[in-house]
């Protein structure tokens, strides 16, 4: 699963099935809504108001994209998952066919999240607070 923040630029490393086709679209479905998005891409152009960058960096492809893609194109709201697709055009002018080459789970939150330090997603992060009584054996939580 991959985690992407509400705003900002984002960056997305992948693996995919190939490298390095002419074009590609990307496909991103919100999971609550069941709506669809998709972009397409041509390698050789420069950085796009959706897409920055797109590299191979060892043996990842690299997606960086933009602000508005994250908010406007793909429209990504906090607590959301969306199916990801990587999906490689094929075959001659006229002929054109897809296919994906690579499909991931998109989970959505402004929460920092960091794996290394076992700081992982808290659901209710923010819904109640924790009052310490001054002893060690009153603990209790009062939801606000």
């Amino acid at each position: 699963m991959k985690i992407l923040k509400p705003t900002g630029d984002q960056t997305i490393k992948i693996i995919p099935r190939v490298f390095l086709t002419g074009r590609f679209n990307l496909r991103v479905r919100d999971r609550d809504l069941n709506k669809e998005y998709t972009y397409d891409f041509t390698f050789g152009s420069s950085g796009t108001s959706v897409i920055s960058s797109v590299s191979v960096v060892g043996n990842e492809l690299v997606i960086d994209l933009t602000d508005n893609a994250i908010q406007n194109i793909f429209k990504m709201v906090e607590g959301r998952y969306y199916d990801f697709e990587y999906i490689e055009e094929y075959g001659g002018f006229g002929n054109l066919k897809y296919r994906p080459a690579y499909r991931e789970t998109i989970f959505c939150t402004a929460q920092e999240i960091n794996q290394k330090e076992n700081d992982i997603y808290k659901p209710n992060l923010g819904s109640y607070t924790e009052h310490n009584t001054g002893g060690n054996e009153n603990k209790f939580i009062i939801i606000d």
